[in-house]
Formats: structure tokens, sequence, C-alpha cells
């Protein structure tokens, strides 16, 4: 059976903009500029368009980066994309780029996993 994640979310609310639903962490991962140094972060939030990683190094708004997240034994998929928003010494979030149906069908297995994980502690 097919998963309906993969569905965007219609918002009961006009100030809603977020289009899937958001998975939230934190979550170990790393993050770089294309052809750049790896930087370690936490994915605090993950959707299947985009996250929000936590780090105290943050790229520009803008600048196109390269997000992993670390979900131990499944498979890493990283997942390229613009930094939509980046605050200081905080963080930054990431709109990514369009992906195949089949990265698209990788990031709704990997957000299961770390579903799953979450809810056996």
């Amino acid at each position: 059976m097919k998963s309906r994640r993969l569905e965007p979310q219609h918002a009961s609310h006009q100030w809603n903009r977020r289009r899937y639903a958001r998975l939230i962490g934190p979550y170990p991962g790393h993050w770089s500029l294309p052809n750049g140094p790896v930087n370690k972060g936490r994915v605090a939030q993950l959707s299947l368009n985009g996250c929000f990683v936590a780090t105290p190094q943050t790229p520009n708004r803008g600048e196109r980066v390269i997000v992993t997240v670390d979900a131990g034994d499944h498979p890493t998929m990283p997942l390229s994309g613009t930094v939509v928003n980046s605050r200081w010494s905080d963080g930054f979030g990431v709109k990514f780029d369009p992906l195949s149906p089949a990265h698209l069908e990788a990031l709704n297995a990997l957000m299961d996993t770390l579903r799953a994980r979450r809810t056996t502690y």
C-alpha cells in the first residue's frame, strides 16, 4: 500500500505555508557547501521538501547546501537545496531541490525510520 504522506497537506489556515508535515528532531547530521568542508549539525526539523539545521556555522540566504541526516543503520541520502533563511549562530532553513519519485520514496522511508526510532525511546 502506498503512503499518503507524499501528498501535500491542505492547510486549514491561510497562514500555514508548509506543504508537508514536519518531523521534529533533533537528528544527527552534517551539511556542506558544494565543494566545501563538512560541518556538523543537528537536523531539528525535516519534511519532504526542506529542513532546519541547528548549527553555529550558518551559510547565507540563497547559498546552495547539501544536508545529510545520520540515521545509523539506514542508508544516508544527501539532500541538496537552497538556504531560505539563516539565523546567525542558531541555524538555517533549506528548501530541497525537486526530488525524483525514487528519491522522494527514499526520503519518506528515512523519515519512517526516524519516526519509528523516536517512538521506541
